[in-house]
């Protein structure tokens, strides 16, 4: 676990494999705006699945689909579920957090039976003026297909399509 690097209207940067390529990096921001909601809300599963999955393990997604088969409005863009991105793997562990704002500690968890872990990001395009290439909207378990280790269950009816996929 690291420290939460502001920059911007980023509350974090995180790094995670391009969707282009998935051997290159991007970078991707969680809002402030985001934080805060399950910040207050004293969600101690989601701040520590952030700092122990998302922070510590979106360089290791084994599958990253494209296009969320959802309306999904971004500000102004209408059609935000096209760019949607999905980000899946199974990591080593859940994680919860203790503590509380003045600072958490991640605490390691079994892992939950036939899941992974998928990241949303919208707004995936070219680098903003802090080098952010698209913004974390949410993360969370969800069941795993049988045929495809690491996918999401129905992911070809969940997403438009595959962009890459590499061993787990």
């Amino acid at each position: 676990m690291r420290e939460a690097q502001p920059l911007g209207p980023y509350w974090d940067v995180v790094q995670a494999p391009d969707p282009q390529d998935e051997r290159k990096r991007i970078n991707l921001g969680v809002l402030y705006s985001t934080f805060e909601l399950f910040s207050e809300a004293s969600l101690t599963s989601y701040l520590g699945r952030y700092h122990g999955l998302v922070q510590g393990g979106l360089l290791n997604a084994v599958h990253l689909f494209q296009g969320l088969k959802r309306s999904m409005k971004d500000g102004p863009d209408m059609h935000a579920d096209q760019k949607g991105l999905a980000y899946t793997w199974v990591p080593e562990c859940d994680w919860i957090a203790e503590g509380g704002r003045e600072g958490i500690t991640p605490i390691p968890r079994p892992l939950p039976v036939d899941q992974v872990f998928a990241v949303i990001v919208v707004g995936y395009g070219s680098p903003d003026a802090q080098g952010v290439s698209g913004v974390i909207e949410d993360f969370s378990w969800v069941h795993e297909d049988s045929r495809l280790a690491a996918a999401p269950i129905s992911h070809k009816t969940r997403f438009e399509k595959k962009l890459w996929s590499r061993r787990p």
